[in-house]
């Protein structure tokens, strides 16, 4: 009797058990297709973005253009760079803001020290970049003064010698605004009225490399209205050779630290006068309140200027028989030796008509200026 009432119970037990699990699976909760979305796109914000390869050197770190996604290194060296070339400096909040631009949606950046992260590379590549414009910029001064040397027909070291101080003016004080190369006409005609302001075949032949550079980057992405800081580099640029060609052919300092074209050499500093007293050599900043003055239509003539150079190569002879005086040594804000009669008469005709000529804003040191941020390669 016992035997069979214990067989009923496992039956029995066996039998809930069978209907709970039944009963479990039925009342089970399936997750919904939103609930099943809402899962899957937090899955994906939690993927870290791709990390680029990295190239290690054998004694620093450096990277290259393979070092980045590779669905960005098309627009990076179409877009990204000659972006950060059209700017006077960046910052690495203003690098990633550029970047972002671009590559947002994909890719978005925020400033970051850690190396080896995306925004490292992106950094190290823009300042290579930027590195690279400026070395096309020194490297066409000197390409175009071998050019004006053989239109100008001067075969011997003498003759371009002569040629060379004749442009550059005073070649010890590199404050002097006294600077014939400045000007379009006197390539043709040394004895003539100076006009044509920054828009000597030297400068203008290197601004045209900063116009192929950043031609190709669309309207809707333009950093600035006028590229000021490419017209001031493209006029040291064009003293750089010129100062370096005194004897009548390129010979820059033999230290390498000396003779590139880098902020530490061509950027403004701060000098000691023999007084002890400190004050802003002005390297960068000699001609920058001027350009800042410059009207459209003479900014549009700079341009074309430099796309004729492009187009035609043939250039005016000029023989030299002056060398213009030295500079002034002291320290002056006054714009009057750039003074452009193409440009600035009906200005000036008017200041001197109400009596004051310093009205004109050619001279008026109580203008201010913001001192040029460094594009320089450190």
């Amino acid at each position: 009797m016992a035997r069979p009432l214990l067989m009923m119970i496992a039956t029995l037990r066996m039998a809930l058990h069978s209907l709970l699990e039944v009963f479990l699976l039925a009342t089970k909760q399936k997750p919904s297709i939103k609930r099943l979305k809402k899962s899957l796109a937090k899955i994906e914000e939690l993927q870290p973005a791709p990390k680029p390869r990295i190239h290690v050197s054998a004694d620093k770190r450096r990277y290259n253009l393979r070092d980045l996604p590779s669905d960005t290194i098309d627009n990076f060296s179409k877009l990204i760079v000659p972006m950060a070339c059209d700017t006077e400096s960046l910052t690495d909040k203003e690098m990633a803001e550029l970047w972002n631009l671009i590559f947002n949606d994909a890719y978005p950046l925020a400033p970051n020290s850690t190396k080896g992260n995306l925004f490292h590379v992106v950094k190290y590549l823009i300042k290579h970049g930027i590195s690279s414009w400026l070395n096309k910029f020194a490297a066409a001064a000197v390409k175009a003064l071998d050019t004006e040397y053989a239109h100008q027909g001067l075969a011997s070291r003498a003759e371009r010698a002569e040629f060379v101080l004749a442009l550059l003016g005073d070649p010890d004080d590199i404050e002097s605004k006294k600077r014939p190369f400045l000007w379009e006409s006197v390539y043709d005609d040394v004895y003539g009225e100076q006009s044509g302001l920054f828009q000597g075949r030297l400068i203008v032949a290197v601004f045209l490399e900063h116009i192929n550079i950043v031609d190709g980057i669309p309207d809707s992405y333009r950093v600035r209205e006028q590229p000021i800081a490419a017209l001031v580099l493209s006029i040291q640029a064009a003293h750089r050779a010129l100062l370096y060609s005194l004897e009548g052919a390129f010979k820059p300092p033999a230290a390498k630290a000396s003779r590139e074209f880098s902020k530490a050499n061509w950027d403004d500093c701060q000098v000691q006068s023999p007084s002890g007293k400190a004050r802003t050599l002005k390297r960068a900043t000699i001609f920058l309140k001027r350009i800042e003055g410059l009207k459209q239509v003479q900014w549009e003539d700079i341009r074309k200027a430099a796309l004729r150079i492009q187009s035609d190569r043939g250039l005016a002879l000029m023989r030299v028989k002056e060398v213009p005086a030295a500079g002034d040594v002291e320290e002056s804000d006054d714009d009057h030796e750039l003074f452009d009669p193409r440009y600035d008469a009906a200005v000036m005709v008017e200041a001197v008509g109400a009596g004051n000529a310093e009205d004109s804003g050619l001279g008026d040191d109580d203008m201010p200026v913001d001192a040029i941020a460094s594009v320089y390669a450190e």
